[in-house]
């Protein structure tokens, strides 16, 4: 892992000289807030004097009077809102590729791909039934040896009524939001073993009976720990035996320790995938609007990309960790 005095002249080298001009476009953004607020208040005043002549009740003077500056101030707050996002947009598209070039040059970055949906449906990690699929920061490459791809993925039950109340009274449903990650594994046999957490507080045995799990037999393992935390299926019992070593089953142990009952794991035709719920590549969350971006935020944003690498050696994958 670098240093902090390496990350530290990397983020005075890479941005120190660049970001004048990032500060000029969140000035730009300040003074459109300022003179949007300045024309809300001439629209504002423009209201009040129409609300004075059309009505003579001073109720409904003041009623429209209060609504209409409700609307101004949510409209000014909502332009302010997409400026501010499209400006953090455009510091993320920027700062992150050259961070993943400066973590390791043979990592590729596009913000705005997902890893292929295929991958999530092949790999069995849900059994309820989904229809949104969405994701960014996608990464590829090799990293310490392993050849792998992965993205920030979200998956999602849209309510498709054509009801309008019931389409805005019915809420979607997050089925997962985390990291999903695709690396080379060498497996003697061809087949599928799909390990899932069982310790969630909406796991349902009944998933099991799901159809994506047909062709997948339920295979017990003697080891207690691993027993009470994950369910294992199989298209071959004897397959799922000889990948589920102890060794093998320790190491999904430390990932549960780490991530908590939020791993998935399926090994099938020379590949692992592996999902981990709540984890993301990047933390888009921060807000670096104005001048308040710092060596801190990239320490922090290097952070959640070697966290999402620390699941290669956690699981063994790495020559590092072999």
């Amino acid at each position: 892992m670098k240093s902090i005095d390496e990350l530290t002249a990397f983020y005075v080298d890479a941005f120190t000289e660049g970001k004048g001009d990032l500060v000029k476009q969140s000035e730009l953004i300040g003074n459109t807030l300022y003179q949007s607020v300045q024309k809300g208040l001439l629209v504002w005043l423009a209201a009040i004097i129409i609300a004075a002549l059309v009505f003579s009740s001073s109720t409904w003077i003041l009623f429209f009077i209060l609504a209409s500056a409700a609307v101004i101030g949510w409209l000014v707050n909502d332009q302010y809102k997409q400026a501010k996002q499209a400006f953090n947009e455009r510091c993320y598209a920027e700062i992150f590729p050259k961070l993943v070039q400066f973590v390791d040059g043979n990592l590729h970055y596009a913000p705005a791909r997902v890893i292929s949906q295929h991958v999530f449906t092949d790999a069995k990690l849900i059994p309820l039934p989904f229809n949104a699929y969405s994701g960014q920061d996608y990464l590829s490459g090799e990293y310490d040896g392993v050849h792998f791809e992965a993205s920030t993925v979200t998956v999602k039950h849209q309510n498709e009524s054509s009801n309008p109340l019931i389409k805005c009274l019915a809420q979607d449903k997050e089925l997962f939001s985390g990291v999903l990650i695709r690396a080379e594994f060498e497996l003697a046999s061809k087949g599928q073993v799909v390990i899932l957490p069982k310790n969630k507080p909406d796991f349902d045995p009944e998933y099991l009976g799901a159809k994506c799990y047909s062709r997948l037999e339920r295979c017990p393992v003697k080891f207690a720990e691993f027993e009470r935390s994950f369910v294992v299926l199989a298209s071959d019992s004897m397959l799922a035996k000889s990948l589920l070593s102890e060794r093998f089953m320790l190491r999904i142990l430390s990932l549960q320790q780490k991530f908590g009952n939020n791993v998935y794991i399926t090994v099938a035709d020379g590949h692992v995938t592996i999902a981990v719920n709540g984890l993301h590549i990047f933390d888009r969350s921060r807000n670096i609007y104005f001048d308040n971006f710092y060596a801190d935020d990239v320490m922090s944003w290097y952070g959640d990309l070697m966290r999402v690498f620390t699941v290669f050696y956690d699981l063994g994958l790495t020559s590092r960790a072999s």
